[in-house]
Formats: structure tokens, C-alpha cells, sequence
């Protein structure tokens, strides 16, 4: 559950980031003050949102294989 949660916030600040950048806003300047390089920031939206569906994924793995290994009742 805890990785759902944290795969969807990770979207979401994706989600900002990448439309922020059409908006002029450097989210990770402007709210952390980092300054990433030129590279790392182009695609810094596209990393959070892919780290966010792997931690989906992640706890929906783990969801399954708890829900597999519990014994019927």
C-alpha cells in the first residue's frame, strides 16, 4: 500500500513538473533550490513519472503475493 501511495505522489509531482516546465516554472529550483543540469532537467519529469509506475507496480506485486500466500479460510 505504502508504495502505491508513494508510485502515485511520485506521478504527480511528475505531472507538475513536466506541465511547470511549459509554464516557466523550474519546480525543482523554484520550490528545492537545485539547480539540475541542463540534461538531467529536460528529463527529470519523465524519470519521477517511470520511478512513480515502478513503485505502482512494486506494491501491487507485493499486494498479490500477500494475497496469494495467505491461507484460505
Amino acid at each position: 500500500m505504502v508504495f502505491k501511495v508513494l508510485g502515485c505522489l511520485l506521478i504527480g509531482f511528475g505531472l507538475v513538473d513536466w506541465i511547470g516546465s511549459y509554464a516557466d516554472l523550474d519546480v525543482w529550483m523554484d520550490w528545492f533550490g537545485v539547480q539540475l543540469p541542463e540534461l538531467l532537467w529536460s528529463l527529470s519529469p519523465y524519470i519521477e513519472i517511470t520511478l512513480g509506475y515502478f513503485l505502482i507496480n512494486t506494491g501491487n506485486r507485493l499486494q498479490t503475493e500477500a494475497t496469494e500466500s495467505t491461507p484460505a479460510a
